[in-house]
């Protein structure tokens, strides 16, 4: 059985039951997806498109203070989040340490590098943080494909914030061969291709 086909037999069992108790199914419906160009904003279409998920997507222009939704990773059958519990927790990790790390320090080294005039001193606070944040990453990555074995939400939640570094500051990766390594096989990912584009799947 096909994932989409588990899901869908899966929501139709849970339809049932709740069309039974009186409850709303409106779960059943096509999933709408808000979401803007930012790096954040790419990581749930890549999961979408990985999941071959059929979604209507709506662009909300977080510049101009429209209003925000936060996106749904959907976890089912353990297809990117192992359903054991060291394999869950070493994928969790990975993306608390996103969360916590690449976000908003690249982001802060993003923004004060494209500043005018640049706050020199702050920029190199957050360069250098980054730099030491991707020497862990490379660690991590120098002897295996994905960040947590096998392809994951890890893979997906942390490679927006390294395409945006690679784009505005380059040179936060120099050395970095794992990581680049790693950056050309999410790259090559069409599911991957699509999400960062933020294409309809």
């Amino acid at each position: 059985m096909s994932f989409q086909s588990f899901l869908r037999a899966e929501f139709a069992s849970r339809a049932a039951l709740d069309t039974v108790r009186g409850r709303p199914t409106s779960y059943l419906t096509m999933l709408d997806l808000y979401t803007w160009h930012t790096p954040n904003g790419k990581k749930a279409p890549i999961l979408l498109a990985e999941l071959d998920w059929s979604y209507e997507l709506h662009l909300v222009n977080i510049g101009q203070s429209e209003q925000k939704r936060k996106e749904y990773l959907a976890t089912k059958a353990g297809r990117f989040l192992p359903t054991d519990e060291p394999g869950r927790a070493e994928v969790l990790s990975w993306v608390y340490w996103q969360v916590g790390g690449p976000g908003p320090f690249f982001g802060q080294m993003i923004a004060f590098g494209r500043q005018e005039p640049r706050n020199e001193a702050a920029f190199e606070k957050f360069f250098d943080e980054s730099k030491r944040l991707v020497g862990v990453f490379d660690g991590r990555l120098g002897d295996r494909e994905w960040i947590a074995g096998r392809y994951s939400i890890a893979d997906m939640i942390n490679y927006p914030w390294f395409a945006a570094a690679a784009e505005f500051q380059p040179g936060v990766l120099d050395g970095a061969d794992g990581v680049r390594r790693w950056m050309s096989a999410m790259a090559s990912r069409p599911a991957v291709q699509k999400g960062m584009a933020l294409a309809v799947a």
